[in-house]
Parts: structure tokens; sequence; C-alpha cells
């Protein structure tokens, strides 16, 4: 592995470190408010601080052609599905088994989704098709412990657990989608600020026709959504978007599947939560896949 990806995978793994703390926080903080109206105000801040770097710095802008329009277009579709469906999973399951589902789901996605776009199935492998279906395996257990209530959180409810089962799916697949688009859009020359300042019009359009009632959330609310703007999304954003930007999409799947692990030792800190075998036995078996699929990919690179 060249320095360069190196580097860039070590800067995906910061982001792993933090997205994990802000997950947990999450959970806790979406049991009392509107996912609508949380998106609204913390993206709001995370497109606003990004609108001002890229303001400041006045970089050049690429041409912008139909076929970079249409990029940006599906990055804010990708960027508003991630996050909505991330929000929703975060309501109703263990932080840690929704990290572990959508994470496990995301190279998968990645592989068929960059499939798709080059026009061609010749890049999948034997290898990466038995690693495919571990993983698939292995998400079968993660369902599982959720659904028989040995989860950290216990018997749920109703169709919660299945529903905050298909929405960590979703995030998963929304989430390759992000990163691959992400990568094209670098690859036409724009610098990461750009992208980043661009990327959240969608989002927070959609969060404003459910808004009522928002003023009250951030009076309650107001430090909590501040610190995850920017400790929770600006910075982790800012290593994830560099990592990609210097790493291939396939290789960044894999290394975000350690990220499960991360959310599962922070939330030992959540008072809602106990803690459950199961879960540790279902998130190791995923990050054993993880190394797994990262070896596969760093060899198919290699004989490609």
């Amino acid at each position: 592995m060249d320095r360069g990806l190196s580097n860039g995978l070590v800067l995906v793994m910061v982001f792993d470190v933090l997205s994990a703390a802000q997950s947990v926080w999450l959970g806790r903080l979406l049991q009392g408010v509107a996912v609508e109206h949380s998106l609204l105000a913390i993206f709001s801040l995370v497109a606003g601080f990004f609108l001002l770097i890229t303001l400041y710095r006045r970089d050049p802008w690429p041409t912008l052609t139909v076929r970079n329009a249409l990029l940006f277009v599906g990055l804010n579709v990708g960027t508003l599905a991630t996050w909505l469906f991330l929000y929703q999973s975060l309501q109703f399951i263990e932080p840690a088994m929704t990290a572990a589902v959508l994470y496990g789901v995301n190279p998968i996605a990645t592989l068929l989704l960059g499939l798709l776009l080059a026009g061609s199935l010749q890049g999948l492998t034997k290898g990466r098709v038995l690693v495919g279906m571990a993983t698939l395996a292995s998400m079968w257990l993660v369902a599982h412990t959720v659904l028989q209530g040995n989860s950290s959180l216990g018997t749920q409810q109703g169709d919660s657990g299945p529903y905050g089962l298909a929405m960590a799916v979703l995030t998963g697949c929304a989430m390759a989608s992000v990163n691959l688009i992400s990568k094209r859009i670098y690859e036409q020359g724009y610098q990461l600020h750009q992208l980043m300042s661009m990327r959240f019009f969608l989002l927070i359009l959609v969060c404003v026709f459910h808004a009522n009632g928002f003023e009250q959330s951030v009076r309650d609310n107001g430090e909590a959504f501040l610190m995850i703007a920017v400790l929770g999304n600006i910075v982790p954003l800012y290593f994830l978007q560099k990592g990609i930007s210097r790493s291939e999409p396939s290789h960044v799947a894999y290394v975000l599947l350690l990220t499960p692990i991360l959310v599962f030792a922070f939330q030992l800190f959540d008072h809602r939560l106990h803690l459950s075998p199961y879960s540790i036995l279902a998130i190791l078996v995923v990050l054993g896949f993880a190394v797994l699929g990262l070896k596969t990919e760093q060899n198919a690179t290699r004989n490609s």
C-alpha cells in the first residue's frame, strides 16, 4: 500500500472514532427530539461553516458541466438519505448494532454500485463474492441479536427492531453512493470544502418543511446541537472526505467497518444500555469480516 493510500485510511480511522462517539450521543438525544429538528439544526451549522470556508478561500471552481451538476444532485440525494435513515435507525435500535449493519452493508453496496457505474462485472472476483456472502451472514447474526431482544437495549415493542434494522441497511447503501459520488467529484477537480458547501441543500430544504416546534427544540438542545455539529460532523466529515480523496472507495468501506466496535466502547457510558455479550459477539464477527474484506480488496487492487 502506497503512502498516500495509507495516510488516507488513517484519516478515515479518525472519522471512525469521532463518528462512534457521535452515534452514542445521538442515540440518547433522539429519544426526545424530532429527527427533522436535529437534522435541520445540526446541518444548517455544518453547511454554514463550509460555505464560509469556501467564500474565504475563493478557490476557482471547475467548469459546471451537465455531468458535474448531476453528480452534485446525486450527492445531495445520497446525503439526505444517509442522515435521515441513520437518525431513524438510532431512534429504535442500539447504536453499535446500527453501526454494525450499516457498515457491514456498505462494502457490498460500494462494490455493486462501483461495478454498475463501470458497466462491467469483471471486478466481481470469487474472493469478493465469498467475502460479500460472509458479510451478509454476519448481518443475519446482528439482526437475530436485535430481534430476539439480546442486544444492549433488550426486548423492544412492536416493529421498532425490524424498522431500525431496515433503516440501518438503507443507510449503508446511501453512504456507499455518497462515497462513490464524492470520489467522482474530486476527480473533476473540486476541492473538499467546495464539495462540502454544496452537499446539504436538499437535506436542509426537506427538514424545513417539518420545522414546526423547531424553536423549542433549539432552546432545549442548542448546546448539544452545536457540539454534535462541530465534533460529530464538521471535524470527522473533513477527515472522511480527505480520506476518500486519497483512497479507493472499497478500501474506505472496509476501514469504516471498524466503527461498530468503537461505538460499542463509547455506549458503555450510556446509562440506557446494558452490557450484552450477544452484541459483542455480533460486532466481533462483523469486524472479522472487515479485516478479511480489506485484505481481499488490497489483493484485488494489486492484481488489477
